[in-house]
C-alpha cells in the first residue's frame, strides 16, 4: 500500500480521488492519500456493516 496507494479502487463511500478503499479478507479499510504531506491517513476499518463515516 505505501508504494503504490492509487492501486486499490476509489472510495465507494466518498466522492474523492484520494480516499481509497482497500478490500482484505472481508474487512474493508478506507484511507486517505496525503500527497502535501507525504502520509495516508487511515480513515476507518470495518466488516460489514457500514460505520457512521
Amino acid at each position: 500500500m505505501v508504494d503504490s496507494p492509487y492501486q486499490y479502487r476509489k472510495s465507494i463511500y466518498f466522492n474523492h480521488d484520494n480516499i481509497r478503499d482497500m478490500v482484505y479478507k472481508g474487512y474493508t479499510i478506507v484511507y486517505e492519500i496525503n500527497s502535501e504531506e507525504n502520509r495516508l491517513e487511515l480513515l476507518s476499518i470495518f466488516n460489514q456493516n457500514l460505520p457512521d463515516l
